[in-house]
This record gives structure tokens, C-alpha cells and sequence, in this order.
């Protein structure tokens, strides 16, 4: 998923192990616009809504456009929602680790400065 070069330097971001290890387990999507989940809504008439999810449920979703826009929109009655999360895969992966491997990998990256 990641080069090499995407690595260069992250232990000098960061700084300490602690914030390190967290950024790289759960990183944090608000201070990366690229992270967010986005949605694409086809309503019943035929037209479509796209734009970033700030809010979810059964019941509606909200969506916020390119302009800054909001969106709500009720999720019944035909509505289909088709998301994308760009960490989906990054998350279930760190599932599948044990703390040690999650420590493992810190360490490596702690060298990298």
C-alpha cells in the first residue's frame, strides 16, 4: 500500500513512540483530507448526491460537497449508498496484528529519521 519513501522521516513527525504508534494504527482523518470517507447517494428519480460523510446511520446520511455544502439525505424508500473508505483495508489489517507485531513495526519505524 505504501512506498517506502511515503516512510522517509515519519519518526521525526511524530516524535515520541507513543504518537507514532497511534498515527500509524488509527490514523487521524481530519488532518488528512485524502482519509475521508466519501459517498456516492443514487436517489429513487434517478439522481446523485456525492460528497464527504459527516454523519451515518439507517436512517439518513449527511454529506458535505466540494463547495462545503450539506447534504441531508433520508436513507429510506429506495435510497441506495454506495461508500468508500480509503482506510477500510488499513483497518482490518491492524485487526489481524498482536500488540507485539503493532510494537514491532514502531520500532522500525522509530529508526527511520
Amino acid at each position: 500500500c505504501h512506498s517506502m519513501a511515503s516512510f522517509a522521516h515519519i519518526a521525526d513527525r511524530f516524535r515520541t513512540p507513543d504518537r507514532l504508534q497511534r498515527e500509524w494504527v488509527w490514523p487521524a482523518r481530519s488532518r488528512d483530507p485524502a482519509l475521508a470517507i466519501t459517498a456516492r447517494v443514487t436517489l429513487p428519480k434517478g439522481g446523485t448526491v456525492t460528497g464527504r460523510v459527516t454523519q451515518v446511520s439507517d436512517f439518513r446520511i449527511t454529506l458535505v460537497d466540494g463547495k462545503g455544502d450539506s447534504d441531508v439525505i433520508d436513507r429510506t424508500g429506495g435510497v441506495q449508498v454506495e461508500m468508500h473508505d480509503p482506510l477500510a483495508a488499513h483497518q482490518a489489517m491492524i485487526m489481524t496484528l498482536t500488540n507485539g507485531a503493532m510494537h514491532d513495526v514502531t520500532a522500525y519505524l522509530e529508526t527511520l529519521r
